[in-house]
């Protein structure tokens, strides 16, 4: 949750976004749909992280 507060503090309209793609991933019902948002969320994740294997908390 710590990880959480300071990722929306450092940058609140990333943070926002990211809930948003979240929440729409979960209601989506179209499976295509669903597994590019996945993967994107994924790459995003994997991309913010500035430490090799290093997983952001929200994948």
């Amino acid at each position: 949750m710590n990880r959480e507060l300071i990722l929306y503090q450092s940058n609140p309209e990333k943070y926002i976004g990211i809930i948003k793609s979240i929440s729409e991933l979960k209601t989506t019902k179209d499976k295509e749909k669903f597994l590019n948002q996945k993967r994107k969320l994924l790459m995003e994740g994997i991309n913010s992280n500035s430490k090799k294997g290093d997983v952001n908390e929200f994948c």
